[in-house]
C-alpha cells in the first residue's frame, strides 16, 4: 500500500513538468541526422547549430570559428557495447590565471582541464540520469546535453533529454528523472562543449561520453 501511494504521489510530478516541445523537436531532428552520419567526423560547429542553436547564436565570432576548427565523431548508435571511461581534454596558456599571484616568479604555463562524466541509475518508478563537466578554472561558457538512450533491439534511441548551461563556473551538470519509462536497457550519452579562459590553446573543447548501462523493468 505504501508503494502504491508513493507511486500515485509521483504521477502529478511528471505530468506537471513543462515540456519544451521545440527542444524535443530539435532533438528528434538531430537524431534523424545523426543516424545518417554514424562514424563520421564532423565540425563541432555543425553539431551545435543543429542541437542547440540558442547556445550557438550567443557565441562570439571567435568562439564560432574555434568550434568550426575542431571535429568530433558521431557515434555508432547501432552498437550495444560502448566505452564508459571518463573523458578529459586540456589546454595551455602563458602567464598567470586571474586572481593568482602575478609576481614575475609565478609566470608560467597554465594548464586548463575539462573532464566529462555521467551516470544512469534505476530509482523507484523510474530512471535517474545525469552528466557533468568539471574544469579546474572557471570557464566563460559550458554546455552539457545528456540524452537518456534506450536500446530498442537494433540501435540506441533517445528516450529523454536534460540540458544545462554554465557561465564562469567550474561545474556544469544536466540531470533528470524519467518516470515510468518503457522496459529495456538504458544508458546516457552526453555531449559537452565549452570555452576555456582567454588565451588558452585550444580555446574551446568538446567531449562525448557514454555512461554505464542499466536494465529497467
Amino acid at each position: 500500500l505504501a508503494l502504491l501511494l508513493a507511486g500515485m504521489a509521483m504521477v502529478p510530478v511528471e505530468s506537471a513538468q513543462s515540456v519544451d516541445t521545440s527542444s524535443v523537436q530539435k532533438s528528434d531532428k538531430y537524431m534523424e541526422w545523426a543516424y545518417t552520419m554514424e562514424g563520421k567526423e564532423v565540425p563541432v560547429s555543425l553539431i551545435l547549430e543543429k542541437r542547440n542553436p540558442e547556445y550557438w547564436a550567443n557565441l562570439t565570432k571567435e568562439d564560432k570559428r574555434a568550434f568550426s576548427n575542431i571535429k568530433t565523431k558521431i557515434p555508432d548508435y547501432h552498437t550495444f557495447d560502448k566505452p564508459s571511461d571518463k573523458q578529459s581534454v586540456s589546454a595551455t596558456a602563458s602567464g598567470s590565471p586571474e586572481g593568482s599571484d602575478k609576481s614575475a616568479g609565478s609566470l608560467s604555463a597554465i594548464i586548463y582541464t575539462a573532464d566529462a562524466t555521467g551516470f544512469t541509475g534505476a530509482i523507484p518508478f523510474g530512471i535517474n540520469f545525469w552528466a557533468s563537466t568539471t574544469t579546474n578554472y572557471p570557464c566563460p561558457y559550458s554546455l552539457v546535453i545528456a540524452d537518456l538512450m534506450r536500446w530498442d533491439g537494433s540501435k540506441w534511441v533517445r528516450a529523454d533529454e536534460a540540458t544545462a548551461t554554465g557561465y564562469y563556473t567550474t561545474f556544469t551538470e544536466a540531470w533528470k528523472n524519467k518516470f515510468f519509462p518503457q522496459s529495456g536497457y538504458y544508458r546516457t550519452y552526453s555531449q559537452h562543449f565549452g570555452n576555456f579562459p582567454p588565451g588558452a590553446i585550444p580555446p574551446t573543447w568538446t567531449l562525448a561520453w557514454w555512461s554505464n548501462t542499466v536494465y529497467y523493468s
